[in-house]
């Protein structure tokens, strides 16, 4: 059969009552002279149809060919939002468009043999089809797989399955005054998916489907009357009269029922569809509108033209209610964007971890409003965060304040390790990884001897965002429309989200400790090679945080005692001298083991560099017991400690409590590249400069020690 069969039956008789000899159609499908033509014309198959059009031919098969153009799909499609999260470009895609056109089925995209859809390609290159607004088109085809069985009794396949391909098109309208935006007219909802992964593949258009709020779906449908609703319980409720969770209800008079206006009046139920009849932007039939996937259908076989303007009618509603959402309604807005994809590293999020990518969007943006640049976080969120903040590249700390060592993580009272926190039975549960043994919060004793209570252990976990999670919030803020502003970096501290309000600082960049004017004009440490470097890594070994007086307890009148005269070689030799004090011996500054109430890092001094002052502030941690090939990962104890102090500084900063131009960590460990770079790019974002000092660092600081101490001796 011809490509005839495309066109709707409406259009089939039409164009014969209009181009044919009307004594000729009566003879030849039998019609009696009492009888209305039109009323007998649709009484008979498509295929009765097409046969007469092919045997008169002539002006009648040539203005029903002509038909064809008008109705490029076979059925009556569904209209389906996509939300174009890239920037077009018209030209790009018209010359790849010319490519793909050209090359056809060789240059399709494959799917899996078990998929519905088992390829598709470009028909037909992008065509100009509206000027005012501008729209484009492609012309996308697909081969859709189909199982028939064989039920004939007399057939010697009875009873065996056939597997035939049905290729067919879907339309794509781009319209060049609304970008981000896109309507693919498309007959199958399994095809759809398949087409935007190849608008990726072959186009590089980010695109993906919307769910539509309510509201959204209310001002797409203005103007029509409604004839069905689907509603559902929003909050999992159920009502004393139904007890049903969704429930779908019919009249024609349908607005004016008591049971329609119930069902809008509960604030647990929300309508999820409805079909609307007498729509504005349709001259006939009605239109039906799915929130889920954003779906806009029509019993009706439309014609080009007539689906081209009730596109353009919907992405113009939704384009102003969108710029609503986005100030008013931000819960909205998000949801609209809820099945864009994401990737944090290397994971894609999916189902519940993708909710809670959400949720922290929704807050993040909601405290960067805020006038405080805070905002509260409900107790299942904080939940959610705990599971997921693995997927999320979330990482966590449960901190307290000691007035000797200042903001130090939790440890375990019988291994050291330390305590974390997970979510059981529903409860959040804070006790350790390694031996289980559940933290006594008000007995807690910090490692300096300290009696430190943490009467609120909720209140002290620190979420901080790895790098990965920030890049993706980045990316995925960018691509929202209209555009919102991204605060950049936050913390979670108990259950609040906390904005970290960053600045510009095109100074800001990665450090090395020989720029740093007392490291080149006192202890010369740019000049400096060790002879004997093994032993000064096993003298290395040895230092710590704090020195062992007291089970590595100090209290402050013995470090100001450490400090009136230097240390012999011997107790360097013999550990006795803790990081602090051996880094501040070759510039000649005093540096120990304790806080002093308002220092938040352990080391802060004023240097130069290009004869410019800076302020540092350095956290140290003593060696870790581990040697990963590649240096000390973000799994490493000590390292999630060294991220959370720079979150906790950097938090500071942004407060006005705190002044830094260089901030670092100091570990007398290799450090993998994953986490020097992920810390720069953080610290970075925020505007301060970032200094790591590592193994390698330190054998040369000691080395300086060394030299020194034996010369004063």
């Amino acid at each position: 059969m011809s490509l005839l069969k495309n066109l709707p039956k409406s259009f089939l008789v039409r164009i014969i009552l209009t181009n044919g000899d009307h004594a000729h159609i009566r003879t030849y499908f039998g019609i009696k002279d009492e009888t209305s033509i039109e009323d007998r014309l649709k009484s008979f198959s498509k295929v009765k149809l097409i046969e007469y059009i092919d045997n008169v031919g002539g002006s009648l098969k040539s203005n029903a060919e002509a038909g064809i153009e008008l109705f490029p799909l076979k059925s009556a499609p569904t209209l389906y939002i996509i939300n174009v999260t890239s920037n077009i470009n018209y030209s790009s895609i018209q010359q790849i468009s010319n490519t793909l056109a050209d090359r056809g089925r060789s240059e399709a995209l494959f799917f899996e043999n078990d998929r519905v859809i088992r390829c598709v390609y470009l028909r037909r290159e992008l065509s100009r089809i509206s000027l005012s607004p501008t729209v484009y088109e492609l012309v996308i085809g697909y081969e859709k797989r189909i199982e028939t069985t064989e039920w004939d009794p007399e057939s010697s396949d009875y009873g065996e399955t056939k597997l035939v391909y049905s290729l067919e098109n879907a339309l794509l309208w781009f319209s060049e005054e609304k970008k981000r935006y896109a309507i693919a007219a498309c007959s199958d909802f399994s095809a759809v998916a398949p087409i935007i992964k190849y608008l990726s593949s072959k186009f590089q258009i980010d695109a993906s489907l919307p769910d539509l709020t309510e509201d959204m779906l209310f001002n797409i449908a203005e103007g029509g009357q409604i004839k069905n609703a689907t509603f559902s319980n929003a909050l999992g409720h159920r009502d004393n009269l139904i007890d049903a969770c969704t429930i779908t209800i019919y009249d024609e008079d349908l607005s004016n029922r008591q049971i329609y206006q119930e069902m809008r009046g509960q604030e647990n139920r929300e309508q999820r569809a409805g079909f609307y009849s007498s729509h504005p932007d349709l001259l006939r039939a009605g239109i039906g509108i799915t929130r889920r996937y954003g779906r806009v259908w029509t019993p009706a076989h439309l014609n080009r033209d007539e689906l081209l303007k009730l596109s353009l009618g919907i992405v113009s509603k939704l384009d102003r209610q969108l710029e609503i959402a986005s100030r008013d309604h931000l819960k909205d807005f998000i949801v609209y964007y809820s099945n864009s994809p994401v990737i944090i590293g290397s994971t894609s999020l999916v189902g519940q971890a993708r909710s809670v990518f959400d949720s922290i969007i929704y807050y993040v943006i909601s405290a960067g409003r805020s006038n405080q640049k805070r905002v509260r976080v409900p107790d299942d969120i904080l939940k959610d965060l705990i599971i997921y903040r693995d997927k999320l590249k979330l990482g966590t700390s449960i901190m307290y304040e000691c007035e000797n060592c200042g903001t130090r993580n939790i440890k375990c009272s019988n291994c050291n390790k330390n305590i974390d926190v997970s979510v059981e039975n529903n409860e959040i549960v804070f006790k350790c990884p390694d031996c289980n043994f559940e933290l006594d919060a008000e007995a807690h004793i910090c490692e300096c001897g300290n009696h430190c209570p943490v009467f609120d252990p909720i209140s002290q976990i620190l979420f901080y965002p790895q790098v990965e999670l920030l890049e993706s919030i980045d990316k995925y803020i960018s691509n929202l429309h209209p555009s919102v502003e991204n605060p950049k970096l936050f913390v979670i501290v108990g259950h609040e989200v906390r904005i970290l309000n960053t600045r510009t600082n095109d100074r800001a960049r990665r450090v090395s400790l020989e720029e740093l004017s007392f490291w080149r004009t006192r202890a010369h440490l740019h000049t400096y090679n060790p002879l004997s470097q093994n032993r000064l890594i096993r003298i290395l070994g040895r230092l710590r945080e704090k020195c062992p007086i007291n089970n590595y307890h100090p209290n402050g009148q013995e470090c100001e005692r450490c400090l009136q005269s230097l240390p012999t070689t011997r107790q360097l030799e013999e550990g006795n001298v803790c990081l602090l004090r051996a880094f501040g011996i070759p510039i000649d500054i005093d540096f120990d083991g304790i806080h002093h109430g308002h220092e938040v890092a352990d080391i802060v001094y004023t240097d130069q560099i290009n004869g410019r002052n800076v302020r540092i502030g350095i956290h140290a941690k003593s060696k870790a017991n581990s040697y990963p090939r590649n240096g000390l990962g973000r799994s490493e104890n000590k390292i999630k400690g060294l991220y959370a102090q720079l979150y906790y500084t950097l938090y500071q900063i942004s407060h006005g409590q705190q002044q830094f131009d260089i901030l670092g960590i100091s570990i007398p460990n290799r450090i993998s590249a994953d986490v020097l770079n992920s810390m720069e790019s953080i610290l970075l974002r925020f505007g301060v400069s970032f200094i790591a000092i590592d193994r390698d660092c330190w054998v040369k600081i000691i080395g300086l020690v060394k030299e020194k101490l034996q010369f004063n001796n």
